[in-house]
């Protein structure tokens, strides 16, 4: 199976699939991606904006790659995507992809951010948080995923 697992900067979603990926499973996901390509692979989640770009370019051919490994069947795939766009939701519904969102409320994410984020994370999740007040769905447009 071919899983998608979104939701905000310090919602779990790294947690989330460590916890359910078994041995042989792939997770493709693009904090791992970007502290790969850094020299000493430190800070995994403040990443310069060209680590990032590239990164990102990585794990879409990581993505096409995999998906057309997958029909064997032997492993699961788990793709952690934060705030996947209009043309990344219907890619994945292309794939078949079982899309889970995790929704925490936003008192525990600053909280969380303020102890495990940078200030550009930090910064990067309140605005997100403005556009997303209590209540509403992030995900709203993607519903029947």
């Amino acid at each position: 199976m071919i899983h998608v697992v979104t939701g905000h900067i310090c919602s779990g979603k790294t947690t989330w699939v460590n916890e359910r990926a078994r041995a042989g499973d792939v997770v493709i996901d693009l904090d791992r991606i970007a502290t790969a390509l850094k020299v000493d692979g430190s800070d995994q989640h403040e990443h310069e904006d060209y680590i990032v770009e590239a990164a990102a370019a990585a794990r879409w051919t990581a993505i096409d790659r995999i998906v057309r490994l997958h029909a064997s069947g032997r492993f699961d795939v788990w793709i952690i995507h934060a705030y996947p766009g209009a043309k990344d939701v219907a890619t994945y519904r292309r794939f078949g992809a079982a899309v889970m969102h995790l929704d925490v409320d936003h008192e525990t994410l600053m909280d969380r951010a303020r102890r495990t984020r940078g200030p550009k994370q930090l910064a990067h999740l309140a605005e997100r948080l403005t556009q997303h007040p209590e209540g509403k769905s992030l995900h709203n447009e993607q519903k029947g995923l």
